[in-house]
């Protein structure tokens, strides 16, 4: 297909593939080999303390199995050598959770059961040696002895007041299981309990269970919506998961058990769910939305906590599991690895480079809870602290390492993990979601909107060649009379799905890091499909390069998808867009290593000709997505365009400038610099001379340039790149006080 003819030239128009808006802090595609940079390999392990704190911060006191991501260097603990290692004095479980591109652990979690007084706060530490436990998972005696006899299933009534329901059966497929933990999914169409309805099946509850030895509880993580992932070409297949259902009314929708002691909804208050009603049958029904809507791609997430007990046991004993259930319910057991683990290690986020905390840490976490726990953005379509609409200005939701996990580890407070478990979980309400979604490098499917199209036309446009099964759909719909609260003002509950410009998976990556979270997972690789559907390779307008920021962030994203899927396909296709579409384009051989360049722009400043530019404070971003890419796929490539990053941004500077209005300026980075005018190449200092011009200086947008060049200076083998990179990060951050030491654009600088 010609990219120039397709629809999504005209559609997009230029302004949209192209960079318009600051919205900054406000070769081969094979590497030089592991080893070829001494900086990057890891420092011995046995010189790192890999210490963390549990915290119960519950009234009661608690015996849990409690699991804690712990670092590790690079280089230094092959998988098979994880059992040479145990929490000092407990037994423990390891479950890997991340690899260094040499194959050695990166982050994995401790597993281990533990007396945890109320309101207390405990430390443990990571040893060589101690107990580590062998053979395989085992459920619990008394959920063991009930399993048969237990029911998880969810209910939904549709606008006519028909019924619906699905529940687990069989024995699902296991995600993970080690000696201590075990966890399963199980994928349900919710399918008619009478005759009549809609004749099909009506949306999808998506069950992730948790398991534990030491404990006879479940958790059971719920995601219902309408994320069927559909085909144009279905065949008569029996998969209801191949016929999308698009978006449809429910009268109401609720989560059904039975068989269970005790259950109780997880902050029930913050995503309105209901107390319980009889369900029928001996189950229990917990309403979670009423007279409500749900999108094509938009789900929601929901947890429930289940107690079995045994009813030959004695008194004492189920009188203390459902005083631990008590605690249990009210929240979880926070625990979280120190600085000084996560700091030598370098594994914290995709770059590492962790600064310790300012002094003040605690008072800023404290604050940080209160302002975010104070704020009216609960309920069930909430925002959760989260921008709905990710086109947001200022950068909000990208960063080198999120400022929950950074802050958590920095402050050691425990409640910055809640805001990062619910601010993924909201990422669940974005309606790109296609359950079990693989995307070909060469298909024919363009997802620059999220589901291929919308019936509306509106949330998302036909701009794709195979539309999986949405353009049949919308072409003659049979279910148009059961769409009628569907909201077409606006994005479906005011999310949007994602966007190239502020793509980001931080959220899913990070806290997966920190849980080990299988939905967090599956979002990773549903996100990971995603791009590869927006950012084409060939036969749509994304094959050309994207802005630089866009570009970056694509490639974190692809870093991210990749340490925790461990699927080589995002690798590969990672590297194809680095090699055959971003080295391509850019301007390798020019001075300025510019990424990409734009056209005439009033924002720049210039006088009016014909001019071409490009924005250097956008590859600070560059920095941070392909020194992630060398790091982890060991891309000298990547490596490359990295370093000319840098080299672009001393390229851009300014030392010692006077503007026509007598304003002096030491040293700055422009906004905006020149590359061609009327078809002639020109130097950065082209308009300076004339005096009705001043340049624009990165303000806001030169925050991010500190982390940038810090980055690609603690990797880069060339002495003279480090030089610039060093003397840019000083330049932007003469000093990391405390204020700088919690800002995201500079807690992973190198220390003054």
């Amino acid at each position: 297909m010609d990219t120039n003819s397709h629809p999504l030239r005209s559609l997009l128009g230029t302004a949209t593939l192209c960079v318009l808006a600051a919205c900054g802090a406000g070769g081969s595609t094979g590497g030089g080999g592991i080893g070829a940079n001494p900086n990057a390999r890891g420092v011995p392990v046995d010189s790192v303390t890999l210490s963390f704190v549990v915290d119960n911060q519950e009234n009661d006191d608690r015996r849990e199995t409690v699991c804690v991501s712990i670092p590790f260097p690079e280089g230094q603990v092959p998988p098979g050598s994880l059992s040479s290692f145990a929490v000092q004095g407990h037994s423990t479980a390891w479950l890997p959770l991340q690899e260094w591109a040499d194959g050695t652990v990166r982050v994995a979690q401790a597993q281990f059961t533990a007396d945890l007084a109320a309101h207390t706060k405990r430390s443990f530490k990571v040893v060589r040696g101690g107990s580590t436990l062998g053979g395989g998972f085992q459920q619990h005696p008394w959920v063991q002895a009930k399993w048969n006899s237990l029911d998880i299933g969810a209910r939904v009534h549709d606008r006519f007041g028909h019924r619906y329901e699905s529940e687990i059966s069989g024995g699902g497929e296991t995600l993970q299981a080690t000696q201590l933990k075990r966890v399963r999914r199980w994928r349900t169409y919710h399918a008619s309990t009478t005759s009549g309805g809609i004749g099909r099946d009506f949306l999808a509850s998506t069950f992730y269970v948790s398991e534990y030895r030491d404990m006879p509880f479940l958790v059971v993580d719920w995601i219902v919506g309408s994320d069927y992932k559909g085909t144009d070409a279905p065949g008569g297949s029996s998969d209801p998961n191949d016929y999308p259902l698009g978006p449809v009314d429910v009268n109401d929708v609720g989560f059904l058990s039975g068989g269970f002691a005790e259950v109780a909804a997880y902050r029930a208050d913050w995503h309105e769910i209901e107390a319980a009603v009889d369900g029928g049958a001996g189950r229990e029904f917990r309403r979670v939305m009423q007279s409500d809507w749900l999108a094509d791609g938009q789900t929601k997430r929901y947890r429930f906590l289940l107690r079995v007990e045994d009813a030959g046991a004695s008194g004492a004993e189920r009188s203390a599991w459902q005083n631990r259930f008590d605690a249990f319910s009210a929240g979880p057991v926070w625990a979280v690895a120190r600085h000084e683990a996560w700091g030598p290690c370098e594994a914290a986020g995709v770059l590492g480079g962790l600064l310790a905390g300012p002094s003040d840490a605690a008072y800023r976490a404290q604050g940080e809870w209160d302002d975010w726990v104070g704020r009216s953005h609960f309920g069930t379509w909430g925002s959760f602290g989260d921008e709905k609409f990710s086109e947001a200005t200022g950068t909000p939701r990208n960063a080198p390492l999120g400022e929950e996990f950074a802050h958590a580890i920095q402050s050691e407070d425990v409640r910055m993990l809640t805001i990062l478990e619910q601010k993924t979980w909201a990422q669940a309400q974005r309606p790109f979601h296609m359950y079990g979604l693989v995307v070909g490098a060469e298909q024919d499917l363009l997802l620059y909107d999220g589901v291929p199209l919308s019936l509306n036309n509106r949330w998302s446009r036909d701009l794709s060649g195979e539309s999986l099964g949405r353009r049949a759909l919308k072409n003659s719909d049979p279910f148009a009379s059961y769409r009628t609260r569907i909201d077409d003002g606006g994005k479906p509950h005011g999310w949007n799905h994602f966007d190239f410009q502020h793509w980001t998976t931080d959220l899913q990556y990070e806290y997966y890091t920190m849980t080990g979270d299988e939905w967090a997972r599956e979002e990773l690789r549903n996100l990971g499909q995603c791009a590869r559907g927006m950012a084409r390779l060939s036969g749509f307008a994304t094959a050309d390069v994207s802005s630089a920021r866009g570009e970056a962030w694509l490639m974190q994203s692809f870093v991210q998808v990749y340490l925790a899927t461990r699927d080589e396909s995002f690798k590969s296709y990672a590297l194809r867009r680095a090699a055959e579409i971003v080295d391509r384009d850019r301007l390798k051989d020019h001075p300025s290593r510019a990424l990409y360049t734009s056209g005439p722009d009033g924002r720049t400043g210039f006088p009016n000709v014909e001019y071409t530019w490009f924005a250097p404070w956008q590859m600070a971003y560059v920095m941070y997505g392909y020194t992630a890419a060398y790091i982890i796929f060991d891309s000298a490539l990547c490596l490359r365009i990295a370093e000319d990053a840098v080299r672009s941004a001393i390229y851009c500077s300014v030392s010692n400038y006077t503007s026509p209005g007598g304003q002096f300026r030491e040293w700055g980075l422009r906004y905006a610099c020149v590359l061609t005018v009327n078809g002639q190449s020109v130097s950065p200092s082209y308009f300076d001379s004339d005096p009705s011009y001043s340049i624009t200086f990165a303000a806001g947008t030169l925050s991010p340039m500190g982390s940038g060049v810090s980055a690609v200076a603690r990797y880069t083998p060339s002495g003279e790149v480090a030089q610039m990179a060093r003397q840019v990060a000083t330049r932007v951050y003469p000093t990391l006080d405390d204020y700088a030491r919690w800002d995201k654009w500079a807690y992973t600088s190198f220390e003054r």
